[in-house]
C-alpha cells in the first residue's frame, strides 16, 4: 500500500499511496505519507487503509468540518450554499497524510490547501474528524 517508503537521517518515514477519494488541486490522486520512524509503518498501513475506507457520511463530517473552518477564519472568502458537503471540495486539494501515534487509535492528519489561501488540516482521530484548521498539536487530539 505504502510505495517509495525512504527515511532520512533522523528516522522519519515519507512514501507515497494512491488516495480513494481525495485529490490535490490538480485531481490527481497520489498521497504523500510522512511518518514519525520505522517502528511506525505497520500503524501507518492501517491509517491510510483506514484513510482509504472512509465511508461517506465520514466523508461529509470531513467536509462539513472543512465549510465551517473556513466560514468561521475566511468571511472574506464567501462561500456559495452548497447543495451537499463535499462540494466544499471543489476549492481545495489535498496531498499528504501525517500519521499521528498510535496511542489515539487509529489517527492521521488530512494535508491541504484551500482557495482562500491558506494550507490546513483535517485532524482524523478514531475515525471521525475532530478539527480543522491551521493550528494544532499532535499532544492535543485527546
Amino acid at each position: 500500500m505504502i510505495q517509495n517508503l525512504e527515511y532520512d537521517e533522523e528516522g522519519i518515514g515519507e512514501g507515497t499511496f494512491k488516495s480513494r477519494y481525495f485529490r490535490d488541486d490538480m485531481g490527481e490522486d497520489e498521497f504523500t505519507v510522512y511518518l514519525k520512524d520505522k517502528s511506525f509503518l505497520g500503524y501507518a498501513e492501517e491509517c491510510v487503509q483506514h484513510f482509504n475506507a472512509l465511508p461517506e457520511s465520514v466523508i461529509n463530517d470531513i467536509c462539513q468540518k472543512i465549510i465551517e473552518y473556513v466560514q468561521q477564519d475566511y468571511e472574506d472568502f464567501p462561500l456559495p450554499a452548497f447543495g451537499k458537503p463535499t462540494e466544499i471540495l471543489n476549492y481545495c486539494g489535498f496531498g499528504s497524510l501525517e500519521i499521528g501515534y498510535p496511542k489515539h487509535g487509529i489517527a492521521y492528519v488530512i494535508q491541504g490547501e484551500g482557495d482562500w489561501g491558506d494550507s490546513f488540516e483535517v485532524i482524523i482521530k478514531n475515525g471521525q474528524p475532530v478539527y480543522a484548521g491551521t493550528e494544532y498539536l499532535y499532544e492535543d487530539w485527546s
